[in-house]
């Protein structure tokens, strides 16, 4: 993660693009106040251009890539991402003098070239990247990530805690969808046979008849 800017510098003013393989546990070890884990080694892709007369000043474009497990923002189980954190940065040598300013106005208020690449230093020959990547490790942490469910992901019961994706977790019995109704069976009924379905009726009649007198 050191480059050598005299090795560049011979095949003209760029852009040269490299290729820099990021360690996972150097990557781990930047990480190491967050919940996220490293999935594996990272790489960065950068384009190095020297832009001014002497070849003294380097504009280094490109982006890091990483692979990162980390909690789901609904359930937290671990979400698989692939985050990425661009960079610009423009390199100057050590004590050289910054860019003058712009200004405007009578009260000379300083103007902001909101376009122009941030700038950093570097000394002799060589430019030590790690401190411009450690901060991209970082900040290529995703601020809000799913598991592979994605949106269909039911998150955590307000509750009791319990995971709304599993329909067999025990404890929740209020947001977990409720299971097929259980059908009471019907009460026995006596069955009377076809051809005693008169003799019934006789009967039912005289009983009537009884009762009135």
């Amino acid at each position: 993660m050191v480059v050598d800017l005299s090795l560049l510098q011979r095949d003209g003013p760029g852009p040269h693009a490299l290729t820099i393989e990021v360690p996972r546990a150097w990557m781990a070890a930047q990480l190491a106040d967050t919940d996220a884990e490293v999935l594996g080694e990272g790489r960065a892709r950068l384009d190095f251009t020297f832009h001014s007369a002497a070849g003294a000043e380097v504009l280094v474009r490109g982006s890091v890539a990483i692979n990162l497990a980390v909690p789901c923002a609904r359930c937290l189980e671990p979400a698989r991402v692939v985050s990425r954190a661009e960079i610009c940065l423009n390199f100057k040598p050590e004590g050289a003098n910054r860019a003058p300013s712009k200004r405007t106005g009578d009260d000379d208020e300083e103007e902001v070239d909101l376009a122009a690449p941030e700038e950093a230093t570097y000394t002799g020959h060589h430019l030590d990247l790690r401190p411009v990547l450690a901060e991209q490790v970082v900040m290529a942490y995703p601020l809000r990530a799913l598991c592979a469910r994605g949106e269909a992901c039911r998150g955590l019961c307000s509750t009791c805690g319990a995971d709304l994706n599993d329909l067999s977790a025990a404890g929740c019995t209020i947001c977990r969808p409720a299971g097929p109704a259980t059908v009471s069976p019907p009460p026995e009924s006596v069955v009377i046979p076809v051809n005693q379905a008169w003799k019934a009726a006789l009967a039912a009649i005289r009983r009537s008849d009884g009762d009135d007198e």
